[in-house]
């Protein structure tokens, strides 16, 4: 489910705000956060709620809240406070992790419906319908940038999803250790010159914010959802054949290699 940083920074802050101290246990009664003062709870009464059929419960001074997913009780959650708004305080707690689940579920969704295009996986109406449940447009043009680099810490891949947000039409894949996925919304913007300038600046912001070296390669504009796989199968040539066409760009002026997409290398 969520990251547990995830819901530490959201409910830390939640906490700070409304003066309530939080603990929050996962469906297998692991305490997976607690607000610095918070104190101890009786873990006979954490497992009694949780295999009670209350969605809600006073024990004590505390307020216990079930936050489910779909009828299936995720996460317990305890509200503590001096004063008398801790029930709805708990509450709004509640409707943050709910807001929290979704938005991560709605992502790995959007991940997986992005990996079975890629793989042309999908039926036609298959894909009209999920893209429909997911809000994703269809006809909107998109191009398939194809990233390798020498990372191992997964930094490549967080630099750019700061860079190409999921806001503005793009999403990133990462498919192992060396290769990222760019799926770009380009829309008013499928020139050679701007996808070129994308590339570099691929290539730029690796080297310079995390001193990566990479290559960069992009297939076709596609303008439909189920066409997304042959620009990803466009770029994949030139880039796994151009050990061939390597050159050295930290020092000198940038080259570029074009044949069937662009090739732009950084080694």
């Amino acid at each position: 489910m969520l990251v547990g940083q995830v819901i530490k920074n959201t409910i830390d802050e939640l906490s700070q705000v409304t003066h309530t101290e939080y603990r929050i246990y996962d469906d297998s009664l692991r305490l997976i956060y607690s607000s610095e003062t918070s104190k101890n709870s009786d873990i006979k009464d954490v497992k009694a709620f949780m295999e009670s059929s209350a969605d809600s419960q006073i024990i004590g001074d505390d307020y216990y809240f079930k936050v489910k997913d779909e009828e299936e009780c995720v996460y317990l959650l305890i509200a503590s406070s001096v004063s008398e708004d801790a029930n709805i305080m708990g509450k709004v707690a509640v409707c943050q992790l709910k807001s929290l689940i979704k938005a991560y579920k709605e992502k790995l969704d959007k991940t997986s419906f992005y990996q079975n295009l890629i793989l042309d996986n999908m039926l036609l109406v298959d894909i009209h319908n999920r893209a429909t449940k997911l809000h994703i447009e269809n006809e909107v043009k998109r191009i398939v940038y194809l990233i390798e680099t020498r990372d191992t810490e997964g930094v490549a891949t967080e630099i750019l999803k700061s860079l190409f947000l999921e806001q503005a039409g793009n999403i990133i894949l990462t498919v192992d250790e060396q290769n990222i996925i760019l799926i770009k919304d380009v829309e008013g913007k499928d020139d050679r010159e701007s996808l070129n300038d994308t590339a570099v600046e691929i290539l730029d912001i690796l080297n310079t914010e995390a001193m990566l070296k990479a290559r960069v390669s992009y297939g076709l504009c596609v303008g439909e959802l189920k066409d997304i796989s042959k620009s990803y199968r466009k770029p994949r040539w030139p880039l796994m054949s151009a050990t061939y066409f390597i050159h050295h760009c930290l020092f000198s002026p940038m080259r570029i290699w074009e044949s069937a997409g662009l090739f732009i290398s950084c080694l």
